[in-house]
Order: C-alpha cells, then sequence, then structure tokens
C-alpha cells in the first residue's frame, strides 16, 4: 500500500497546514526571549553575533534596543531603547508579552498588510 493510501485510510489531510497567528508567533517567540534570557548571568552575555533574539547583539552608550520580532523582522513601532542591565531588557520583554497575551488577532492585522507588500 502507498504511503498516501495509508495516510487517507487513516484520516490524515496532508494537504491540510497549519497557519499560525501574528499574535501565536509573537506568543512563542516572547516566551522564548524570556526563557533565553533567563539563562544569563551577566549583561554581556547579551551581546552577539546576529539579531536572533529581540534585544540588539551590543550595547549603545549604556542603552539597549529590543524589539517584537517574527519572521526575523522588526514589528513596526516596537522599537525602544532601555538601559544595558539584565533586569531592563527582562523587563521590557516582560511588558511586550503582556501586551501580545492582551491583544488579539486583530491588533495586529496592520502588521500583516505590511509584511504583504
Amino acid at each position: 500500500m502507498q504511503l498516501n493510501d495509508l495516510l487517507k485510510k487513516h484520516g490524515v489531510d496532508i494537504t491540510t497546514t497549519a497557519t499560525a497567528t501574528t499574535r501565536s508567533k509573537l506568543l512563542h517567540q516572547v516566551n522564548r526571549m524570556l526563557h533565553e534570557i533567563g539563562k544569563y548571568k551577566t549583561e554581556d552575555e547579551l551581546n552577539g553575533k546576529s539579531l536572533k533574539f529581540w534585544w540588539s547583539n551590543k550595547s549603545n552608550n549604556g542603552r539597549r534596543q529590543v524589539a517584537m520580532r517574527y519572521d526575523n523582522k522588526v514589528v513596526q513601532g516596537t522599537s525602544t531603547y532601555v538601559d544595558n542591565t539584565l533586569e531592563s531588557v527582562t523587563q521590557i520583554l516582560q511588558a511586550f508579552k503582556n501586551v501580545i497575551e492582551e491583544s488579539d488577532d486583530t491588533t495586529w492585522e496592520e502588521e500583516e498588510e505590511r509584511r504583504k507588500k
């Protein structure tokens, strides 16, 4: 028996893909950021060579840029600077999480449209 036949026999529709909403992507990402920063002991660990995290890879005059990101792009209007401390970066990440949790899918429609252009 072919794989496709077996999948159909057991009710698996391989043409259906789950699409994650912007809100769910952001919530997943912010939880990942909070988990990651929770492992750090010093501000120096915030430095890096890439922008895979929501915080910039280096500080600038004692401040660090932080912005919501998903799909390797910054969410427009969310970039801010905080003191270059683990506490400050963690606090802004938690504030972002609170915003995301209080939002609904319609909150992110403008961002979704911007990304389609």
